[in-house]
């Protein structure tokens, strides 16, 4: 397909800088391609891409940076998620934790101080959900696990505004088109008992709405930077509620000035799976077995 020779050609492409780089740097260097035999396989879904929050206004962002005001009928947009089809497309980021669902249409009212570019009207959810449809690409979408603590991460999540969302979905005819929810996005400060209770009610909530296995939406989480200590502690409490692991790991921030120069040391290459290697093992250790899979939910 084009995506795997859009990789291919990408890799080969990397190969050729790292082998270029270690020359330069007076290091003997060679290789050898083979295309007789696979030596590893990745999923379709591999190749994947993000959707944020964060609004125009936000320094450091630019107009459309924010799945509330991006054109999803930009042809160019719609061109290229189809050369990715099989893939997902991840609704969710640093302002996921403040979205409030607009399912009465009364712009958020029900929830008073919401900013408006935080309050999901279903006119927009509708066009998210067809956008990923259309194109062929498996929607997983983060839900706010953050605005119905009653002001305490401590606290456990009030769920009403959820399942409004969860009702209107199915209810309009939507129930296929949402792949998997994610809960909350880098919460370490809400305690890992809490958590998994919430990840435990999220299930429940979730098999109601959509009692058909066949739809029936994923469940991921929790989306946390490297934390292993939180991760094996949480994760023996929701093996039966959740279907995916997944973490967030940064080597190094996009405004790095030597990250040109730094990516293709082997330091920095190895720096990311030494760096989330403890979260791996817990996942091996308690979830593995149980077909309970791990995604790289963000890394850079």
């Amino acid at each position: 397909s084009y995506s795997f020779c859009t990789l291919l050609v990408y890799t080969y492409i990397m190969l050729h800088r790292f082998i270029f780089a270690a020359a330069a740097a007076g290091c003997a260097a060679g290789y050898e391609l083979t295309a007789g035999k696979a030596v590893g396989t990745s999923h379709e879904g591999f190749v994947s891409f993000n959707f944020d929050w964060h609004l125009n206004s936000e320094p450091l962002w630019d107009n459309n940076a924010s799945i509330m005001t991006l054109n999803l009928q930009s042809q160019m947009l719609n061109s290229l998620a189809k050369r990715l089809a099989g893939g997902h497309v991840r609704v969710g980021g640093s302002e996921g934790d403040d979205i409030i669902y607009d399912t009465r249409g009364d712009n958020c009212a029900a929830y008073p101080g919401t900013n408006p570019g935080f309050c999901l009207s279903m006119g927009r959810w509708t066009e998210i959900m067809e956008f990923c449809m259309r194109n062929g690409m498996k929607l997983v979408f983060g839900l706010n696990a953050m605005t119905s603590r009653n002001g305490s991460a401590s606290n456990q999540l009030d769920f009403t505004n959820h399942e409004e969302l969860f009702a209107w979905t199915t209810s309009h005819g939507y129930a296929s088109y949402v792949y998997g929810f994610e809960l909350g996005n880098e919460l370490p400060q809400v305690p890992y008992k809490v958590m998994a209770q919430d990840y435990n009610n999220l299930r429940a909530i979730i098999n109601k709405y959509w009692p058909t296995d066949s739809v029936r939406p994923i469940l991921i989480g929790p989306d946390l930077n490297p934390n292993p200590d939180y991760m094996k502690a949480w994760l023996p409490l929701v093996l039966d509620a959740i279907n995916v692991t997944t973490y967030h790991n940064y080597v190094a921030e996009g405004d790095n000035p030597q990250i040109a120069k730094e990516i293709m040391t082997p330091q920095y290459l190895n720096e990311g799976p030494q760096q989330i290697q403890p979260v791996v093992d817990a996942w091996v250790a308690e979830a593995k077995g149980r077909g309970i899979r791990q995604w790289a939910g963000e890394i850079a």
